[in-house]
């Protein structure tokens, strides 16, 4: 056995070793991020450690970073340093300055100081501008009304003569300090004389004829709101149902709240529930609208006793004749499990609608009572009432859990061909899932063919007759299917058809 030669190398290369250099630091920040840094923060150290960056940079003769400067003392809580900034360069001090100063006033409530620099700001000329209103005028509106009374008066003036009177942003401020300090004569003036009001101001002149108690000035504005081109919301309703004034006008706007269902049935069941047994204690009767958005609210918190009341409401005023109000008092009862409160119902009303079939035939079949809602479609045709694609789909659900309604399901077909019903999703949907039932898999194959577009409750129907059937190759290959959007049916499908592979062998696929 030979060995190969070994091979020599007179120089062996090595790799090249550059040393490395030091990357310079950072550079620092720029004293305005530090700024904006520190006020989000609220970081006093770093605020002063930025000013004396400031200083020894030259840069105290920047008005940009010394108004930031002093906005930035005052957010970090030390007033006394915005002071000293701004008295600092006193002589080249601008508007924004000013402005930065008076608002760091209004923010710490310090009323006194502030309105003794606006005198000073008066006395150095200095030419107002419409963000110069806005702390004044919170500075009023948090001080004593004793003693701020005339400097609100003073600085309404200077608006007018700076012509900034007419601006959205000052007319505002005035307005709510005027309802502040109790002087609703002088906010209706100002609230009067502006051409755009928002809901906003509406509802801030209605809170305060509410709290000074003025109950027919409040509804006369609240009727006033309603006939602009705003309509109240859900505070301007509060502000006079809660405003605490006995006034008979109070009862209209209730019923306008749950009527306009302001009061959500979700999350506010209980005030809207409230409003309604006001209107009840009082002398005037309420209208059919807000005793079904009462009842609707009593449905979402499920107490059968608050219905019932309800209930009795209704047959004490006379309104048990209003058709649509019956059919929500039997839907309040179905969905609260009382269906034969609900059959009572129906048997004591005179005149009938499709509506009020439709709601007892699905809410029998919510219930279980299949053999019910099959008899109701039957007392519903010799009534001469021509049931719709909602009572079709209804009693074909119920047609599905009922063995001896075979022969029924074709009638229910033949019915819906003649009447044009047969192209509604609805009742496809239903058909396919009665034909499966019954194993008749040939019809419902017929029926998801003609499907203009693809429907994942027709695409489940099928699927569990084809699993009924055993017939798991064609759940397979429907799901396959190009035209079958994969998202729609990968979770809820593909367990079912997973778990049973054919008997022929298991073949299983991947989506």
């Amino acid at each position: 056995m030979t060995t190969s030669p070994q091979k020599f190398h007179l120089f062996r290369v090595r790799p090249l070793r550059i040393p490395k250099t030091p990357s310079p630091p950072p550079p620092p920040p720029s004293p305005i991020s530090s700024l904006i840094r520190s006020s989000a923060t609220q970081n006093l150290r770093l605020c002063r450690a930025t000013h004396a960056r400031i200083v020894t940079s030259g840069l105290s003769s920047d008005r940009f970073l010394t108004n930031n400067l002093l906005t930035s003392y005052s957010k970090c809580g030390s007033l006394s340093d915005s002071v000293r900034v701004f008295f600092d360069r006193s002589r080249k001090t601008d508007v924004v300055a000013w402005n930065s100063l008076l608002t760091a006033y209004a923010s710490h409530g310090r009323a006194k100081e502030g309105l003794c620099l606006f005198r000073l700001m008066l006395r150095s000329s200095v030419p107002l501008h419409r963000l110069t209103f806005p702390p004044l005028l919170k500075l009023c509106s948090s001080s004593d009304p004793d003693g701020c009374a005339t400097a609100s008066e003073v600085i309404h003036c200077c608006s007018i003569k700076s012509g900034l009177e007419s601006d959205g942003l000052i007319s505002s401020a005035l307005v709510g300090m005027y309802c502040k300090l109790g002087s609703i004569r002088s906010a209706r003036f100002v609230f009067d004389g502006m051409s755009k009001r928002d809901l906003v101001l509406w509802n801030l002149m209605i809170r305060g004829y509410c709290k000074l108690g003025f109950a027919e000035e409040a509804f006369c504005l609240f009727s006033e709101l309603h006939r602009s081109e705003l309509r109240p919301d859900e505070v301007s309703v509060r502000c006079i149902v809660g405003g605490g004034v006995e006034n008979s006008n109070i009862d209209q706007v209730r019923v306008y709240g749950i009527k306009a269902g302001l009061f959500s049935i979700d999350s506010d069941c209980g005030t809207a529930l409230g409003c309604f047994s006001e209107i009840m204690k009082s002398s005037t009767v309420s209208g059919d609208m807000s005793v079904m958005m009462a009842l609707k609210a009593a449905t979402r918190t499920g107490d059968f006793s608050v219905g019932a009341r309800i209930h009795c409401v209704v047959m004490k005023n006379g309104l048990f004749l209003v058709v649509p109000l019956a059919n929500s008092l039997i839907n309040m009862y179905a969905k609260l499990g009382r269906f034969d409160y609900a059959w009572r119902v129906f048997n004591m009303m005179e005149d009938l609608d499709l509506v009020t079939w439709n709601t007892m035939i699905t809410n029998s079949v919510r219930c279980g009572l299949n053999v019910e809602s099959i008899s109701l479609l039957l007392d519903m045709l010799r009534y001469d009432f021509w049931p719709d694609q909602f009572t079709l789909a209804s009693v074909l659900r119920a047609c599905s859990s009922v063995d001896e309604s075979s022969s029924l399901c074709r009638q229910i077909h033949v019915f819906a061909l003649k009447t044009g019903e047969s192209t509604d999703v609805f009742v496809i949907t239903a058909l396919i899932g009665a034909y499966a039932h019954y194993k008749r898999m040939g019809d419902a194959e017929l029926l998801y063919h003609r499907m203009g577009g693809f429907d994942l409750g027709a695409c489940n129907a099928m699927i569990a007759g084809y699993m009924a059937c055993g017939d798991q190759n064609k759940a397979l290959n429907l799901i396959s299917n190009k035209n079958v959007p994969r998202k729609s049916v990968r979770q809820p499908l593909k367990p079912a058809v997973v778990q049973k592979p054919s008997k022929r062998g298991s073949k299983y696929k991947h989506f």
